[in-house]
């Protein structure tokens, strides 16, 4: 997620992602289930049997992406300033 996300559920903020590399987990996985490679034998190259993982929690939140401008040009006309701006674009 990109810094200045925050989540929320039911209009609540319940995390604020304000560092690099911070995690947060909004809802827990479930446990995975085994395939049928678990099962394969010498014998048995392709089983046919397998277990079911279990459910994970299910939550709804909403992402809210806070913005900041990174540029900010003051005083030009207003042709300048798209002038300056693009100018600085293709750089």
């Amino acid at each position: 997620m990109p810094l200045g996300t925050v989540v929320k559920t039911n209009g609540q903020a319940i995390a604020d992602m304000t560092a690099e590399r911070q995690t947060f987990v909004a809802a827990q996985g479930g446990v995975g289930g085994l395939g049928n490679a678990y099962f394969k034998t010498a014998l048995d190259q392709a089983p046919d049997m397998y277990t079911e993982g279990t459910p994970g929690e299910g939550k709804v939140v909403e992402l809210e992406l806070k913005t900041i401008a990174d540029i900010g040009l003051v005083s030009f006309r207003d042709g300048q300033c798209n002038l300056k701006l693009n100018e600085k674009m293709r750089r």
